[in-house]
């Protein structure tokens, strides 16, 4: 059976066979490997999308064979040439079938310098790495493109492809000037870490696949996260080259000191003197002067000697009443007879310590006008409550920071009013400290306030995002860049682009228009949702802005693109130095009639500045003068805040008990509101409060427990604006002392103190146990690495050996 199979496929052949039969074939596999070869590997001018057509060339043996045979009904040389395009013909179908896509090899070199910012690198040595780039890129071919990556724990883009390498060397600026803006980037990177996958597959996205590239990568190679995996066999693939340029370690191991750590006891009481210790490592016998500073303020200096190897030095202090105390002890080596210093790398020369002295809990409530937060003062302190206003900018950097406090409570103020450091800070807080942590409604919260995709977000019992409701309208915006004429403005404005479009809502849409030289006024982001954003950020980044003539054909593109929009509200931010021909009265009658608002921000501007004021005003936008660059990011996430307006609910309501909670002890109805913000309360969240007759039904309350902590949401206020009937009711002090005692940290009396420390690249965990009567304890700790800390994998356990002190 398989025999006649075989033969009904291959039949036997009719007539003789010669060698001569042979040249069909073996033509044709010559002519398709060669050609396939010059193009595709050799001049590099064709490239395949597909290659699993190529199997079909199986098939040629078999035709060939039909073809030698006796089956064609040809004799001679006929016979071979018709078999020789039979073939030629089944190679091009197969080749059709690839998809075959021209290459177009550019003679352009794209330059990526890769900069090192994280801690670990010195400033001085990143000086002599920028006379380096300077050099590269002033040598550079007059259409080459250079571009600037720097990074840490994550990596930025600080300079797109450019011809031009828009930077001066620091040491040629006059003293009195601050340092070039090379070193001090707009970039906001984790410099507590090194990622060298990250920085280098940024840089790879910089450079497209029609051009030469070449990355050259300033690091010191000591890699704290990230695995650089198959990168550089892609990087290969491409034929983009990667030199390394190794920053070293500025000191010299014959000459070095540094503290190891500053110790301070585990337990003290107010007012009782306790001692510190400094914990000094220097490679050989040497002199100095020891400072130590609580809370910034120089409490201790003293000239101390030390011998090579690990010298402790005692600092006796005292505590003068409750709170945080943040000590820094600092080594300042003597100088020696030559006039130099018998240290090399100053950078760890510090020790950083805290100590928290516990008393009575306090309340901190952030406003940015405290009129919002007036009542709740008033309650709690009739309540007799400890409460403290903080203004966003008095917003403590640090968790520890925030650890006097049993509560933290957000009043109506917006997420452009902190950073991105201070809100994790916060989030780590309630964590990992039991910091209690509320928000309450207002225009600037929640949604509206901007806090969608932040680790706020993350801690609150509701979600921002409202995309699954029925019935939900969206905003969109559009974003017209005009080219900004101060160092590294395109940059800047491009980063700031970035972080706006974050603080919407998925569903909200965006575009971005800007003049380029080639094309005119461009859509550099067609108005789509933002949910979109990693799919066209790099459009963002590959853009360069010019010199905008006329502020009307962007304006022009953005009104008919928000017209075609179905979105509720509808909004464009115009950024400029003032240049470009104004827009005419009848043009912005059109974005009256359209209900689209203007905002205009003005930077770095060459001439009066009346039309930018103008188009704002006249289209119900706001007009801002942006006096310094580090001003423009909270510019724009204000501006994108806009957006989310119509999460706002301005109509009376009155909330319904969903389910009990100790905050509405003894509550049986509530007063009516006449506002508040839409939300969606998550799986895990207490939900206590809610607007019944909604169809989504609206959270008004939620709590969570996060970690060691609880949060608190209040979708309304609890001033005189949306909750004036609650302030007037008479439970209204019972019910805020309720609530924040809910959320408030619990005041667990423990025996167990525990101290954690690093030397070198070893940590150690010190629990000291102060129970008047002793005995055996199981004591393990759990140790969190870098990461996902929802992740178990992430979480380490380490059982601690007892010792008797």
């Amino acid at each position: 059976m398989i025999k006649g199979l075989f033969r009904n496929i291959f039949p036997p052949r009719r007539v003789a066979l010669s060698f001569s039969d042979s040249f069909p074939l073996i033509s044709f596999v010559v002519l398709f490997c060669g050609l396939m070869g010059y193009f595709y590997y050799g001049a590099e001018t064709l490239d395949l999308t597909k290659f699993w057509p190529l199997w079909f060339l199986v098939s040629c043996p078999w035709v060939w064979w039909l073809g030698v045979v006796g089956y064609s009904g040809l004799q001679g040389r006929r016979r071979h040439v018709a078999l020789f395009l039979r073939l030629c013909l089944i190679g091009l179908f197969v080749v059709l079938l690839c998809e075959p896509r021209s290459k177009q090899k550019s003679e352009q070199l794209t330059i990526v310098f890769v900069m090192d910012f994280s801690a670990s690198v010195d400033e001085d040595e990143r000086d002599k790495v920028f006379d380096h780039m300077l050099g590269v890129a002033g040598e550079k071919k007059i259409n080459d493109k250079v571009a600037l990556v720097v990074f840490g724990g994550d990596a930025e883009v600080e300079l797109p492809p450019d011809r031009s390498f828009p930077f001066s060397n620091p040491r040629e600026r006059s003293k009195d000037q601050t340092r070039d803006r090379s070193l001090n980037t707009i970039s906001l990177i984790n410099k507590s870490a090194t990622d060298l996958q990250s920085a280098i597959s940024t840089a790879r996205s910089l450079i497209g696949s029609d051009e030469q590239g070449r990355i050259i990568l300033y690091t010191d190679g000591i890699q704290t996260q990230g695995t650089l995996g198959t990168l550089l066999d892609e990087l290969r693939s491409t034929k983009i080259a990667v030199d390394v340029m190794e920053i070293a370690y500025p000191f010299s191991e014959k000459n070095e000191v540094w503290l190891e750590r500053l110790d301070l006891p585990s337990k003290v009481k107010e007012g009782e003197t306790y001692e510190a210790a400094v914990i000094l490592s220097s490679l050989r016998d040497g002199d100095g002067t020891l400072k130590l500073y609580e809370n910034e303020e120089l409490i201790f200096e003293d000239k101390v000697s030390y011998r090579g190897g690990k010298t402790r030095l005692p600092v006796p202090l005292t505590l003068r009443e409750t709170g945080l105390y943040e000590y820094r002890a600092t080594i300042e080596p003597t100088v020696n007879k030559k006039g130099m210093v018998d240290d090399g790398w100053t950078e760890n020369n510090k020790a950083l310590n805290y100590l928290y002295l516990a008393g009575e809990g306090r309340i901190m409530l952030v406003a940015e006008d405290e009129r919002d937060a007036a009542q709740i003062q008033k309650a709690l302190i009739e309540t007799k409550h400890k409460v403290e206003i903080f203004a966003p900018e008095e917003f403590p950097q640090n968790a520890l920071g925030l650890r006097p406090y049993d509560v933290v409570a957000f009043v109506n103020v917006g997420r452009e009013l902190f950073s991105m450091t201070q809100m994790q800070s916060l989030k780590d807080a309630v964590e990992h400290q039991g910091v209690g942590f509320m928000m309450v409604g207002g225009e600037n919260s929640f949604g509206p306030g901007g806090y969608h995709k932040t680790p706020i977000e993350e801690i609150l019992p509701v979600s921002m995002d409202v995309t699954q409701r029925k019935v939900m309208p969206k905003g969109a915006l559009v974003i017209v860049l005009h080219t900004c004429e101060y160092a590294n403005g395109n940059s800047s404005a491009k980063e700031i682009t970035r972080k706006a479009i974050k603080v919407l809502s998925p569903q909200d849409e965006v575009g971005v228009l800007a003049f380029m030289w080639q094309g005119g006024d461009k859509w550099i982001v067609p108005l789509q949702p933002a949910r979109n954003y990693s799919q066209f950020v790099k459009n963002i980044n590959k853009a360069s802005p010019e010199d905008m003539p006329s502020f009307v054909p962007s304006m022009k593109a953005g009104l008919a693109a928000l017209k075609k929009s179905d979105a509720s509200v509808k909004h464009m931010i115009i950024i400029s130095d003032g240049d470009p021909q104004p827009p005419s009265p009848q043009l912005l009658q059109a974005f009256v009639a359209a209900k689209v608002t203007v905002s205009t921000v003005a930077i770095n501007p060459h001439n009066t500045l009346t039309a930018m004021r103008g188009i704002a005003d006249r289209t119900n936008g706001k007009y801002y003068f942006a006096n310094d660059a580090s001003d423009l990011p909270q510019i724009f996430i204000k501006e994108a805040k806009t957006l989310s307006k119509n999460m706002i609910v301005n109509k009376k309501v009155v909330p319904t008990l969903q389910d009990y909670s100790p905050v509405v002890k003894g509550f049986d109805a509530f007063p009516q509101l006449h506002g508040y913000v839409m939300a969606s309360a998550k799986d895990k969240a207490e939900l206590v409060l809610q607007i019944a007759e909604t169809e989504d039904k609206d959270p008004i309350l939620a709590t969570m427990r996060v970690g060691l902590g609880r949060t608190a949401a209040f979708m309304s206020d609890l001033s005189t604006n949306w909750g004036k009937d609650w302030v007037a009711w008479e439970q209204y002090r019972a019910f805020v002392q309720q609530l924040f005692t809910t959320v408030s940290r619990p005041n667990k009396v423990s025996n167990l103190m525990m101290q954690s420390y690093a030397v070198g690249d070893t940590g150690y965990i010190v629990v000291n146990d102060y129970a008047e009567e002793s005995e055996f304890l199981d004591v393990y700790a759990q140790v969190q690495a870098p990461g996902d800390p929802e992740n178990p994998e992430n979480l380490i356990d380490v059982k601690l050996e007892q010792k008797n002190a």
